[in-house]
């Protein structure tokens, strides 16, 4: 009976840690039970240890207690059996009642507890309604029965089905079946259950409907690889505009440098006072729409820099004031030919010198000042020019451009900046030009820290106002205007005159396959005392500088030149390569590139190759002259 009583008491104990956790009172009831047979014998025990028989009371007692503890382990919920299976039906109810309770937060997704077999046990109305299913039907039937069609493809689920027999985590993604017959993708994930002791019960399975978001995912890869596509289409659509643009450089400035060569000799040949008026005419109109030719080249070129970010700003110690008397000087014909004043007016001191990009600056002055005179019929174009400090930039140099023209409307004021734009489309064939001038100058202005901005009025003119910044001032000098306001012909030449650069002796290899180009250079540089001898391309004049006179032989010591003026673009060995090959063998003399490309990294791209020194075409005969006289110590360098 002792037995007996111990059994029941650590039965009760075993329920109790068993079911603690969902029918703690079931449990303290069995546990009591079993303690109340072991109490009830012990007393037994005592009255027969003291010679008196069992007395009635006690071994009813201990009788009472071991039904109790009978009935408690009968009703309260077990663990469940190697089977899967409860003991009693009435009990499914409860394990129903328990998982809805626990699992109710997550309502939102399907959830499916299984036993270590992955038989299913319960599941969530979710489950029920994605799947189509019942619990009742469902209940103890594997999991991939249902969430597969057949055996075929239940391989998807069998590394969910092994994490849940190993009691592991797991967490996949696969498509499951649905109601009716469809299909959605499913992100799986599995939690093991375990009892007190650590053995796996089975697993909480999880299923998140993840269709949408898979292919919303898949439509942004989609877009993703079309932008990618788009994105690799449009920059080689850059490169092939760059490399049209370069092309196109080439093809129409190579041209241009014998039409404007030829022009300028043909106007100083013999004696102008002799030569017939319409003989200069016709000469000065080839030359006009040259130039203009040139500039509407150089504009869309200068477009296409900005647009890309590809136009290099150098910034170097600029006079200012020299610098707009160049410019008032050089639009004085085109002042005089229309009959108008050009007047400039300087408004206070002004830096002696100033960091800027000194083309870019006359490039912007030159166009503002020639859209003043193109647009004025009638009165006068007037340059003023002061220093005004800024609290953001220091200082900054103004320069207003003022007219008395024909004015602009507020609403063609708005579009006055855009590509390809004028006031009026009229103007386009009454004044002639692109309309790029204005933009250019724009992004210009603001690549040397500044802007430009107008004002204007329908036949009032108009005054636009450029601002560039100047740079540290510290310890520059500031200087008063000394030329009389209002009076441009008492204004200083732009250039100090000279004798000219001298190429006395100069033993030159001009590289030049343009018959039409060889004539005009090899005549300028002649005319400056050089002697010229002229190869039609870079293997030619390799071959002719070499001891074997092959391009792979060592550099002749005996080469009688002193310097080398190569074109970059030749049929059979291009300009690059011969300036390249040259360095290589040890040539140490000065190379002068010439080119008619014009874009953003021609000049690096010629440094690079070994040339010092650049020049583009057109050629201009006195920057040509003088980079030559530079290289071999005839006359100091010149900055831009």
């Amino acid at each position: 009976m002792l037995t007996l009583s111990l059994a029941v008491a650590l039965a009760g104990w075993i329920r109790f840690r068993a079911t603690k956790r969902d029918q703690t009172v079931r449990g303290v009831v069995s546990l009591a039970a079993g303690v109340g047979g072991l109490l009830a014998m012990l007393l037994s025990l005592s009255v027969g240890s003291a010679g008196t028989e069992w007395n009635s009371l006690p071994l009813l007692l201990w009788l009472g207690c071991m039904n109790a503890s009978a009935w408690a382990l009968m009703l309260s919920p077990g663990v469940w059996n190697s089977d899967g299976a409860r003991p009693h039906e009435a009990s499914v109810k409860d394990d129903d009642a328990i998982w809805a309770a626990r699992l109710s937060h997550c309502e939102a997704d399907s959830i499916v507890v299984v036993d270590h077999h992955a038989r299913v046990k319960w599941a969530n109305q979710r489950f029920e309604q994605v799947h189509g299913v019942q619990l009742t039907e469902i209940r103890g039937k594997g999991i991939q029965s249902i969430l597969c069609a057949d055996s075929s493809e239940s391989s998807r689920i069998d590394p969910l089905v092994v994490s849940i027999s190993l009691g592991h985590n797991s967490d996949i993604e696969t498509t499951v079946n649905a109601s009716l017959g469809g299909q959605y993708v499913a992100r799986v994930q599995s939690s093991p259950i375990r009892d007190s002791a650590g053995n796996v019960l089975g697993a909480v399975v999880l299923l998140r409907d993840v269709t949408q978001q898979r292919a919303m995912e898949a439509e942004l890869n989609r877009r993703a690889a079309e932008m990618e596509r788009l994105q690799t289409a449009a920059l080689s659509a850059a490169r092939a505009k760059s490399e049209f643009l370069a092309n196109m450089s080439h093809e129409i400035r190579t041209p241009m440098t014998a039409i404007l060569g030829y022009t300028e000799l043909l106007s100083e040949d013999g004696d102008r006072e002799l030569a017939p008026r319409s003989r200069l005419e016709y000469i000065d109109t080839i030359k006009r729409n040259g130039e203009h030719l040139l500039t509407i080249i150089n504009d869309i070129l200068d477009l296409s820099k900005i647009e890309s970010g590809k136009l290099a700003i150098e910034t170097a110690p600029t006079d200012p004031a020299m610098l707009v008397r160049e410019v008032m000087e050089l639009m004085q014909v085109n002042a005089k030919a229309k009959s108008l004043r050009l007047e400039l007016v300087g408004q206070g001191p002004i830096p002696r010198t100033i960091r800027t990009d000194p083309v870019r600056l006359r490039q912007i002055l030159v166009n503002l000042v020639g859209n003043a005179l193109k647009f004025t019929e009638l009165g006068s174009v007037r340059v003023a020019v002061r220093c005004e400090s800024s609290s953001q930039t220091g200082a900054v140099m103004i320069f207003e451009v003022s007219d008395t023209g024909i004015g602009m409307s507020q609403g063609q004021l708005a579009e006055l900046f855009g590509a390809f734009v004028q006031a009026d489309t009229s103007m386009t064939r009454r004044f002639g030009g692109t309309g790029l001038g204005l933009r250019v100058s724009m992004n210009l202005a603001r690549l040397l820290g500044g802007t430009i901005s107008v004002r204007s009025e329908p036949g009032q003119g108009s005054c636009f106002t450029l601002s560039v910044g100047t740079g540290l001032l510290d310890g520059v000098e500031l200087c008063c205007w000394n030329e009389p306001q209002g009076h441009p012909q008492s204004m200083q030449p732009a250039l100090v005159t000279h004798t000219g650069p001298d190429l006395a002796g100069v033993r030159v290899l001009l590289a030049e396959d343009g018959i039409d180009n060889q004539r005009l250079i090899a005549f300028h540089l002649r005319k400056a005392g050089a002697h010229v001898t002229i190869f039609n391309n870079g293997r030619l004049a390799l071959e002719a500088m070499t001891a074997d006179g092959t391009i792979h032989g060592p550099l002749n010591p005996e080469a009688s030149f002193d310097l080398v003026v190569t074109d970059m673009q030749m049929p059979e060995m291009d300009g690059y390569t011969f300036a390249a090959a040259l360095r290589e063998k040890g040539w140490t003399r000065g190379i002068i590139a010439l080119t008619a490309h014009a874009m953003s990294n021609d000049e690096r791209k010629c440094i690079q190759a070994g040339c010092d020194g650049y020049s583009s075409k057109p050629i201009e005969r006195e920057r040509l002259i003088a980079a030559c006289a530079a290289k071999v110590g005839r006359w100091p360098a010149s900055t831009p």
